[in-house]
């Protein structure tokens, strides 16, 4: 049996994929992943493996020790593994690359990551509402959103978060860390994706676009947000009244409804606010300055939402349909009560304002 590990052939082939061996035994050992038969099981917990080896490797999660060291750095590792990926690190080898692209990774795990990127697989779905993932880690992370579980807690205040990454995010905060500088002017940013999005002020380019209205959109996250409003999926629910909304961040705005909670607080007067923006717009009385400026005809605006409605009287752009009268308005406000509960909004909003126009042959009602 040893003596065949030295042979330079591989006669031994897989029938499901391409992968050959030098002995009976690999074959049998690789054919288990392709089975879902998991005979192996953890002493310790409900963990079941298709080999032992892959019980061996689990069981150091369940012990301290950490054997594996890094001669370069120290690091150390519960399994061989992690070490070897480690290493990669140090020697600046990336030895996995992919077919599609020229992008390259330390270990094949994320490859298989990447992959999917071109595949469009998303194999991780959440068990209580239709999200799907690309990656068994976001699984979690969004099943967190349904259990109401925050894992990750601010030292500085009471802020609790759903993952880690968030966390770093947040204490940015605390510590007024703008780490992204845009190249071309003196901006910084505490969020990559808000630098990519600012830079294309500069560029003028948008490299996403939705495959539904052609529209498009800075990033990937803001075109996933974005193709929410074709499905109209809202995985995001409150645990309290049971609203649903098709974004994190709209939900922990919500949830302030219920808590009362105003976090922000005007440094001039003893105001407090449950939005930041409102806070921004209120410190203008004190101030006297409008941060944002048209391109177009130089109008001076206080804050973001009311630069974008501005921008509509030059574009035309009139994105509230009533879908009784056909009527097309630049803002929610010019809909009438008639047509609210058939509105069709065809872009980002959360908020729908009464208004007084009369829809077609509608004859005020005489008591």
């Amino acid at each position: 049996m040893h003596i065949q590990t030295h042979r330079k052939d591989r006669p031994y082939q897989c029938d499901v994929c391409v992968s050959t061996f030098k002995t009976v035994l690999g074959l049998k050992n690789h054919a288990r992943k392709h089975s879902d038969k998991r005979p192996h099981k953890c002493d310790v917990c409900a963990a079941t493996f298709k080999t032992r080896q892959g019980v061996t490797s689990h069981m150091h999660r369940h012990s301290d020790e950490r054997p594996y060291k890094c001669e370069v750095c120290g690091a150390t590792f519960k399994i061989l593994q992690r070490l070897m990926d480690h290493m990669l690190i140090h020697t600046g080898e990336r030895p996995y690359k992919c077919k599609v692209c020229p992008w390259a990774f330390r270990s094949m795990s994320n490859l298989n990551k990447h992959t999917r990127i071109h595949t469009g697989e998303r194999p991780y779905g959440c068990t209580v509402c239709p999200a799907r993932f690309k990656i068994n880690a976001h699984l979690k992370s969004h099943l967190r959103i349904h259990t109401g579980e925050k894992p990750y807690t601010c030292h500085l205040c009471e802020y609790r978060s759903v993952t880690r990454s968030d966390l770093k995010k947040h204490l940015m905060v605390h510590t007024g860390e703008k780490p992204f500088a845009c190249d071309t002017c003196a901006a910084t940013f505490a969020r990559k994706h808000l630098l990519l999005s600012h830079e294309q002020v500069h560029t003028g380019k948008r490299r996403h676009q939705c495959d539904v209205c052609k529209l498009r959109i800075a990033s990937v996250s803001d075109l996933h947000k974005h193709m929410r409003t074709h499905t109209g999926e809202k995985p995001y629910r409150c645990d309290v009244c049971k609203k649903s909304f098709s974004q994190a961040p709209r939900l922990s705005k919500h949830l302030m409804v219920h808590t009362g909670e105003k976090p922000f607080a005007c440094d001039t007067c003893a105001a407090t606010f449950a939005r930041k923006h409102l806070l921004l717009s209120h410190e203008q009385v004190h101030t006297g300055k409008r941060r944002y400026q048209c391109d177009v005809c130089k109008l001076r605006i206080a804050s973001v939402s009311d630069l974008h409605k501005h921008m509509r009287t030059h574009t035309g752009e009139k994105p509230y349909r009533c879908d009784v009268c056909k009527k097309s308005q630049p803002g929610p406000s010019t809909v009438g009560p008639l047509c609210q509960s058939s509105l069709t909004v065809s872009s980002h909003t959360t908020r729908l304002d009464d208004h007084t126009t009369n829809s077609p042959k509608r004859r005020p009602t005489v008591t």
